[in-house]
């Protein structure tokens, strides 16, 4: 390397430095910075008290094994009501089938005064 190369890499490595310089007074200092930390991480929930959170937050849900019961106890009562409705409607069939006779028997009988 060449003289001049040298001193233009000592004078970049000057200018670097005083940047360096202007710089370095605005950053926290070790100290500071823990302190910063310290200050923001206090308001925070420590570990048991968040599971406590959740454990109060999840008491009042139902247990899978109530789902469970609650899931077959909805299925027993939709079959009764589907079996109820399904006696309605055959009830509604035979009774639309006797008026559909009753309609047919009096027609035949209009038409045979009508002749």
């Amino acid at each position: 390397m060449s003289e001049e190369q040298v001193i233009e890499r000592l004078d970049n490595l000057d200018r670097r430095v005083d940047r360096i310089e202007q710089f370095l007074p605005t950053l926290a200092t070790k100290a500071e910075a823990r302190a910063l930390i310290d200050e923001a991480v206090a308001p925070l929930a420590t570990r048991d008290e968040v599971r406590a959170l959740i454990d109060e937050a999840v008491a009042p849900l139902a247990t899978k094994a109530e789902l469970c019961e609650e899931g077959e106890r909805s299925r027993r009562h939709m079959l009764m009501l589907f079996e109820d409705m399904r006696a309605e409607v055959r009830l509604f069939m035979e009774s639309h089938n006797l008026l559909e006779r009753r309609v047919a028997k009096l027609e035949s009988r209009g038409r045979r005064r009508v002749q």
